[in-house]
């Protein structure tokens, strides 16, 4: 992958969990971040970038020891403003040549099938900016944009949701159809992520490169 960076989002409060971080949720062996590092960076992305906020001791303290860890980890102290905050924070820390695979902890199940066709699709593509994989239909996560659109999302209001920059974008959004139910799942509840354990036996998906 040509220049490129990964940022991960894992500045929320978890209110929905007990205040338990969704980034150290237990997906098999590790955590939601360490899964999410690993995938990225064996897909080539480099560096990868982890924003955190309400839970930077926990998730700091965590990773220290962790095999999968992000290279760079960002605190936001003013995360409760929005999660485009968070987006903005870490771009910061990123070149401002690169493209930027942008995954949220709470969508952490896509696979590494999913990422490799999500690269082919932006190699192949020239005239992209924005591709979001989609299974049967719904769009999901990571996402992944070039440089050109990092001015756009720099200018947007904390509070705003990137999915206002969509329209003006327009033809330049591409859909890329995936066969990964993970890109669409989030693990907004315990009992979602209870039911996606369940379901999902195999998480140790190795990054096969093109």
């Amino acid at each position: 992958m040509e220049a490129s960076a990964t940022l991960i989002l894992a500045a929320g409060a978890s209110t929905r969990f007990g205040g338990h971080p969704k980034a150290l949720l237990r997906l098999g062996s590790e955590s939601a971040i360490e899964r999410i590092t690993r995938i990225a960076r064996e897909a080539g992305f480099s560096p990868v970038v982890a924003v955190v906020g309400r839970h930077a001791v926990e998730i700091r303290s965590s990773l220290s020891l962790a095999k999968n860890r992000p290279d760079e980890i960002v605190e936001n102290a003013e995360w409760a403003a929005g999660r485009t905050g968070s987006v903005q924070a870490g771009l910061a820390a990123t070149d401002p040549g690169a493209s930027i695979l942008l995954w949220p902890v709470d969508c952490p199940l896509g696979s590494a099938a999913t990422l490799e066709t999500l690269v082919d699709r932006f190699r192949a593509d020239a005239l992209g900016l924005w591709f979001v994989p989609t299974y049967e239909g719904r769009g999901g996560h990571p996402v992944l944009f070039r440089p050109e659109v990092r001015p756009r999302v720099l200018a947007l209001a904390r509070d705003a949701p990137l999915r206002a920059l969509l329209p003006e974008l327009g033809p330049q959004v591409v859909r890329v159809p995936v066969s990964d139910p993970g890109v669409t799942a989030n693990l907004n509840t315990p009992e979602q992520y209870e039911q996606m354990v369940r379901t999902r036996s195999e998480w140790e998906e190795p990054w096969t490169g093109r």
